[in-house]
Formats: structure tokens, C-alpha cells, sequence
């Protein structure tokens, strides 16, 4: 089971402090969903946590040791991530850019075994993007590209996922697909999942846990169940809402008092 803390930290741009001692556990084996207005500081914690930023204070901790001291390869073997869109310079087919995932596990010369064939294979088949093997990523659609790049995270095979708005620029019933897939994914394969979302319902029906971050800080952080309240919605985004249970799934209902 692995380990993974952020202690005190903080990050500024100039003449703006961004995040202002950020300290947290990721619960291990859940989906914990992070909440908060633009501006607040949500993707620069990601950028943060994957190592693409250094804290101004502070530090992350992998297994117990700073992550910083740990080469980026080894890392890249325990976190994945999953961004918004592939920003790639050339186009690949499907079954390609998901072999990439396997780049951390490669050893020698780096050439693909088929051991890395037979991951990307049962991915895909795991999933149902098998059929898409052979088209090239500029012709998949929006539900389509966000589950190969969820196949080329889950090829490096690691126990931390990371995803920054995984269901932006989805239509509604792709975007449940992928939250449902991200859930099934993590109880499958018991791996930790951190994502960025903008919607309060779609972290109460999905995620486990929640982040509220607010003005660089931790407005409270634990159980979906216990936090996803009327008061800390007010708190974070400003809007009156009002409570009660789904009907349908048992989870929390969220309604806009407007």
C-alpha cells in the first residue's frame, strides 16, 4: 500500500500567492474528488504533486521519502497521469500511444516486450477500446480519446492515479461513463484516485473523499458523505443549494436555490 503526503505546501506566481501550506494524506484506495472556484489553485496542486512544479515551501512525500529525491522514471512507476488532452506533436494510432505507458517499465535498449503487448492488449480490452487499436488519435472522439488516455495511465501499472477535469469538454453521457469507469477501475484494480472536478454532483456520486480548496487552503478535506454539505458549498463557490437524498442512488442530492 503505498504512501503519498503533502507537507505545508506552498506556491506563489509573482505578486500572487497561489496555494499557502497545503498538508494532506491521499486516502489509499479511494477516489478523492477536489472542489474549488477557478483560480483557486486546483491545477497548480496537481502540477505540484506530479512534480512538473517545485513547492516554494514544503514538500510531497512517496512512501515516506521526499519525492523530489527520487528519479523521475521510478516515479512515473508509482503515479499516473491523465490530462486533459494527449498534446501530441505527431499522431498515433490508438494501440501505440498506449504502449507509451509502458516506457517506465522498459529495461536495456527499451524496446517493448510481449509482456508491454499483452498489457496495452488487455487495457484496451478491459476498456472496450480494443476496436479503436488501429485508429489514429486525431479522429477519436471526446469519450473516446479520454478513455485511451486513461488506458495509457493504467499501462504503467501504478497505484496512484492523477486526472485534472477528466470529464471537461464531455457531453453528459460520456462524461458518466468515464466517472463510472474511474470508479470500477478503482475498485478493480485498488488503486488511489486524485481528480480535479468541477461539479459537486458528480464528486457525490462518484468520489469517496473530497478536497475543498478555497483561496489557496484546505477548506476541509475527509468523507464525502460528511462533507458535501449546504454550508461548505456556500463557503467554496459562493451559491445556496439544498441537500437531500438521491432517490435513485442513495448518495446526496445537490439542488441549486436559485
Amino acid at each position: 500500500m503505498i504512501h503519498f503526503e503533502a507537507q505545508n505546501l506552498s506556491y506563489a506566481f509573482p505578486q500572487k500567492k497561489i496555494l499557502d501550506e497545503i498538508s494532506f494524506t491521499l486516502p489509499s484506495q479511494k477516489i478523492t474528488g477536489i472542489l474549488g472556484p477557478n483560480g483557486t489553485g486546483k491545477t497548480t496542486l496537481l502540477k505540484l504533486l506530479l512534480g512538473f512544479l517545485n513547492p516554494m515551501a514544503g514538500k510531497i512525500l512517496l512512501n515516506h521519502r521526499e519525492m523530489g529525491s527520487y528519479p523521475r522514471k521510478e516515479i512515473a512507476r508509482h503515479i499516473a497521469y491523465v490530462p486533459q488532452f494527449s498534446n501530441l506533436t505527431f499522431d498515433l494510432n490508438v494501440f501505440e500511444y498506449v504502449l507509451l505507458g509502458r516506457a517506465p517499465h522498459l529495461k536495456g535498449l527499451g524496446f517493448e516486450s510481449l509482456k508491454d503487448i499483452d498489457c496495452v492488449k488487455k487495457t484496451l480490452q478491459d476498456l472496450n477500446i480494443f476496436h479503436l487499436k488501429a485508429r489514429f488519435m486525431h479522429s477519436l472522439s471526446g469519450g473516446e480519446h479520454q478513455r485511451v488516455l486513461i488506458a495509457k495511465a493504467l499501462c504503467q501499472n501504478t497505484e496512484i492515479l492523477i486526472l485534472d477535469e477528466p470529464t471537461s469538454h464531455l457531453d453528459l453521457k460520456a462524461a458518466l461513463e468515464i466517472l463510472s469507469l474511474l470508479k470500477n477501475l478503482s475498485q478493480a484494480r485498488k488503486i488511489s484516485i486524485l481528480m480535479v472536478l468541477h461539479d459537486p454532483v458528480q464528486v457525490s456520486e462518484f468520489c469517496d473523499e473530497v478536497l475543498f480548496l478555497n483561496h489557496g487552503k484546505i477548506q476541509a478535506m475527509g468523507s464525502v458523505l460528511q462533507l458535501m454539505t449546504e454550508e461548505n458549498l456556500y463557503k467554496t463557490f459562493q451559491v445556496q443549494t439544498h441537500i437531500d437524498k438521491n432517490p435513485f442512488t442513495g448518495k446526496q442530492r445537490i439542488t441549486l436555490k436559485i
